[in-house]
């Protein structure tokens, strides 16, 4: 079918919008753009608005227009479908389109497909990874697939009923977090306020807060022990499992550190430092890595009243956040230092009723294993038959 196909180029389809300035303007929402959701209004993605104090520099884009901003290769390129005009960041750059021969939202799939994340990734100049960019001839040299308008749209129709099983199953998700949260609201009630009197420590009586030795970068390789940065960790944590890591150690600067009980044991707990605060992994017995020493913090020698399941769970409660929260006012830069995390409080309820909620945590853990496994496999089924019809 794609033998028969008009091809085309960026260049052909798109030109560079006139820059249109907010100035005083106070009638335009201020949208933001996202690697999922696409274009949305920005008080829906931050629950406030997070703009800076004058907009006027902003830039106006009206609807159907397309706006691309860094790093493209993680999706950031989107139509603005939201309302007839808003106002986005002057940063992103914005195309008129021409639809005459191509539909929207059949362009939109299209950059988001494998085979367009390849161009990117492979076209991509820069050496500070989210700040790397697309050179302009190469995006308007972008080959892009013209089929007839029919076509499209039926295409446009079979990702889209793939993508809505992926939602509904993300929506299943959501639902089993939700009954986790009412679980543990149900059996130890609020965290902080505390109201059925558990017994209240400091992370630092109840277990070691500390981070890994310093690794240089003279001491990274291509092969060998995994080496886990922020970025890697975060994969890690949603996976659960091994990842496709882009630096390694040597296996004897690992067996080095490992002989120095400088390396997680099963049961202890990683907790991220910097960006995303508090995301947490728990080390299992099959692991083998080593991580970023300021980026992702220690939690190890738990004291044998606390579950490593129940820690891992207070830093998913909403009330026990709060004192993330706290602890980044006036800061600049998230950051979630080993000091701060000492001084945090935690109920410690009895041993028995940790292991009653973490059995019934880890039930619900494995209908939410098989729902990702599902979404896992309409995923891989969405990316075959985009590559079928762009690769």
């Amino acid at each position: 079918m794609k033998q028969n196909w008009e091809y085309s180029t960026f260049r052909q389809i798109m030109t560079p919008a006139k820059v249109e300035r907010c100035k005083s303007r106070t009638d335009l929402p201020i949208l933001s753009i996202t690697m999922r959701d696409g274009i949305v209004f920005q008080s829906s993605r931050f629950k406030k608005v997070i703009a800076s104090v004058s907009t006027e520099n902003y830039k106006i884009v009206r609807n159907g227009q397309l706006v691309i901003a860094f790093p493209i290769d993680e999706g950031l390129i989107y139509t603005q479908d939201v309302v007839e005009m808003g106002i986005m960041s002057p940063a992103y750059n914005v195309w008129n389109v021409d639809y005459t021969k191509v539909e929207r939202r059949f362009l939109v799939k299209y950059f988001h497909s494998p085979n367009a994340m390849r161009y990117y990734k492979l076209k991509l100049r820069g050496t500070t990874q989210r700040r790397r960019n697309l050179p302009k001839e190469d995006l308007l040299s972008m080959p892009i697939p013209i089929p007839p308008l029919s076509v499209q749209s039926r295409i446009v129709a079979e990702l889209d009923l793939l993508t809505g099983i992926v939602d509904k199953q993300n929506a299943q998700l959501k639902e089993l977090d939700n009954l986790a949260q009412a679980i543990f609201y149900d059996m130890f009630g609020d965290p902080i306020e505390n109201p059925k009197g558990w017994n209240i420590s400091h992370f630092s009586d109840i277990c070691e807060v500390t981070s890994s030795k310093r690794v240089y970068q003279s001491e990274w390789q291509s092969s060998g022990i995994p080496f886990l940065r922020i970025s890697d960790f975060s994969q890690l944590t949603e996976s659960n499992d091994d990842i496709d890591a882009e630096l390694f150690i040597s296996k004897e600067k690992y067996d080095e550190l490992k002989l120095n009980d400088q390396v997680p044991s099963a049961g202890d707990i990683l907790v991220t430092a910097r960006g995303t605060l508090g995301v947490c992994y728990i080390v299992k017995k099959k692991d083998c890595f080593y991580f970023q020493d300021g980026m992702i913090t220690w939690l190890k020698n738990l004291d044998e009243r606390v579950l490593s399941q129940f820690v891992v769970f207070l830093f998913k409660n909403h009330s026990f956040r709060r004192q993330i929260d706290k602890s980044q006012s006036g800061s600049t830069v998230a950051y979630l230092s080993i000091s701060m995390l000492k001084k945090f409080v935690l109920p410690v309820p009895p041993l028995a009723l940790q292991q009653s909620f973490a059995e019934k945590i880890q039930s619900i853990e494995n209908q939410k294993a098989k729902i990702k496994t599902s979404i896992a496999e309409t995923q891989k089924l969405l990316d075959y038959t985009m590559d079928k019809y762009f690769g």
